[in-house]
Order: C-alpha cells, then sequence, then structure tokens
C-alpha cells in the first residue's frame, strides 16, 4: 500500500494572451488541430457582402501568425458548412456545401451538395476529380469529414432535401480511390 496526499484548492485565473491575428473575414469556420505538426487549421467560409464571393479557405497556424494554404479562397463559388480533417502525412481535406449552380431550388438541382477538396501542398483539387463536385445527390447540411487509415476521405451530413434518402437523415458518402458511393 502506498499513501498519498491530495490537495484540493482553487487554481489561479487564467491569463489568455494573443497569439496572432488575422484580417481575413470568416463567415463560418471549423478549427482542427493537425496531428502532424499540432498547428491549428482553420477551414472558413469568407465573409462578404456579395454572395458569390463566398467561397471556401483555409488558414494554418504556424506558430506566430496564421497564412493561406494555397490561393486566399479556392472553391470554384459560393460554399457553407465547412468541415476538416487531415490525413497521416497532414494534408487537409475540406468538406463544404457547394453553391456553383444559380438556381438551388429548381427541380434535380444539386447545388449545396456536398463537395470535397484537398490540398497536396501546390494546390487544391477536388477529391476524384469532377465527381469529387456534388458528391452528394440533393443539398446538404451541417457537414463533416473524416480521413480514413487508407488516406480517403468520407464524409458525413444531413440531407436538406428528399431525393436517395429523406430530408433531415444522415447521409454518409465514402471515397475508395477511385469513387465516391
Amino acid at each position: 500500500n502506498t499513501k498519498y496526499t491530495v490537495t484540493v484548492g482553487k487554481l489561479p485565473d487564467a491569463i489568455w494572451s494573443q497569439v496572432a491575428t488575422d484580417t481575413t473575414k470568416l463567415r463560418e469556420f471549423k478549427m482542427v488541430v493537425n496531428a502532424a505538426d499540432n498547428m491549428p487549421y482553420i477551414a472558413y467560409t469568407l465573409n462578404s457582402a456579395e454572395t458569390t464571393e463566398r467561397k471556401m479557405g483555409v488558414l494554418k497556424y504556424n506558430g506566430t501568425e496564421f497564412s493561406s494554404v494555397g490561393t486566399k479562397t479556392f472553391s470554384e463559388g459560393r460554399s457553407e458548412n465547412p468541415g476538416l480533417a487531415f490525413d497521416s502525412e497532414g494534408n487537409p481535406f475540406v468538406v463544404f456545401a457547394d453553391y456553383t449552380n444559380s438556381n438551388p431550388y429548381a427541380e434535380g438541382s444539386t447545388t449545396s451538395s456536398a463537395s470535397v477538396m484537398s490540398y497536396n501542398g501546390s494546390s487544391w483539387s477536388y477529391v476524384g476529380g469532377a465527381s469529387g463536385k456534388g458528391v452528394t445527390d440533393v443539398r446538404i447540411t451541417y457537414n463533416d469529414i473524416i480521413v480514413k487509415d487508407d488516406g480517403n476521405p468520407m464524409i458525413f451530413c444531413f440531407n436538406n432535401n428528399a431525393g436517395a434518402l429523406l430530408r433531415r437523415e444522415l447521409n454518409i458518402s465514402d471515397y475508395n480511390g477511385s469513387a465516391w458511393t
């Protein structure tokens, strides 16, 4: 048997300090720490009065300041509900509601369907090529993404319109290295 002495007390008040600032105006964002470098990244939708400029972007904190990962914004059109994950090498993957179609309420429209992009160290591209744009068959919301051990992403989102699944049902889409299911 070992005797332990435990002292219970009140911790001193936390002292917060600012580590960095950035002038990028964010409309929506998600922050995730990249396990490969232990640095926070922020996936965001740019805040703009012009809806066509509300595009997807990613910032990385490098220990002293935030900088854009690739270009400041990289989606073709308006984005919403960003999600962010990393593969085992630390490459970022994003999912977002993609508004590249001008009429989201037209019959059969997949505007604001989920799109997935990854960064390869120099540029962003759709995962699965053109098939990575508009992965889901309907409008979606509340996105999230993981990257599996094999390096391929899987996305989770709620249907925002009836399609193959009913409205508000969970839509899970999996990429196998060549196609989305």
